[in-house]
C-alpha cells in the first residue's frame, strides 16, 4: 500500500513537471525590437512596390500612375502605424519614391 502511494505521488509530480515545461515552451515568443519592425515594414513596401512595377513591363505612364497610387496607399498605412511619426513617414515615402 505504501509503494502504491509513493508511485502515485511520483507520477503526479512527473505529470505536473511535464505540463509546466510544455506550457513554458509554448509561451516563449521572440520579441522583436521597434527598429526591426520598422525595417520589416519598409522592406515589405519595397518588395510590393518592386513586384507591382515589374508587372507593368516598361510602360512609363502606367508605372508612374501605379507608383503614385502605391505611395499614397503606403502613406495612409504608415500614418495609422504606431511605429512611425510624421518625419519618419516622409523619409520612408521619399526613399520609396526613389526606389525601383
Amino acid at each position: 500500500m505504501d509503494v502504491e502511494i509513493i508511485f502515485s505521488f511520483f507520477a503526479i509530480v512527473v505529470l505536473i513537471v511535464v505540463i509546466v515545461i510544455t506550457f513554458k515552451q509554448a509561451n516563449t515568443n521572440q520579441v522583436r525590437s521597434k527598429a526591426n519592425k520598422k525595417i520589416d515594414i519598409v522592406d515589405g513596401y519595397k518588395k510590393r512596390l518592386r513586384d507591382e512595377l515589374l508587372l507593368l513591363d516598361g510602360d512609363q505612364e502606367a508605372i508612374k500612375n501605379k507608383k503614385s497610387a502605391l505611395l499614397k496607399e503606403f502613406n495612409m498605412e504608415l500614418s495609422r502605424n504606431i511605429f512611425f511619426d510624421k518625419d519618419e513617414i516622409r523619409k520612408v515615402i521619399l526613399e520609396l519614391s526613389q526606389y525601383a
